[in-house]
């Protein structure tokens, strides 16, 4: 699965990113991953850890949520090969799958 630029994460702020996981060209197998851990930089999201707000398996498990803005203490920067493992009941360690940069950036509003 190849990304045409960085994951964006508005800090703060709900914005969501879809990964369609992809293998030999298909959707994986509907519902056959079981977990997804995200790391970039010090931050790690799990599914079997945080709740579906930040990350999110969606679509029979074909697809990843990722809602990267809300993490906690997120800091503006550009982290580069953020790495994202899969898990199925046939990888107790994980798949690699993916390496991805993500560019998290103040998104400024109007105060109420």
């Amino acid at each position: 699965m190849a990304l045409s630029g960085p994951l964006m994460a508005y800090i703060n702020r709900g914005n969501t990113e879809k990964l369609e996981l992809i293998q030999d060209n298909q959707r994986v197998t509907a519902n056959a991953v079981t977990r997804a851990v995200f790391r970039f930089g010090v931050y790690c999201l799990d599914t079997e850890v945080d709740n579906a707000e930040l990350i999110e398996l969606i679509d029979n498990a074909q697809v990843l949520r990722l809602r990267l803005g809300l993490v906690p203490n997120l800091i503006a920067g550009t982290y580069k090969k953020g790495t994202l493992t899969l898990y199925d009941d046939l990888t107790e360690h994980g798949k690699a799958w993916i390496r991805a940069d993500v560019r998290a950036e103040l998104w400024p509003v109007c105060e109420t």
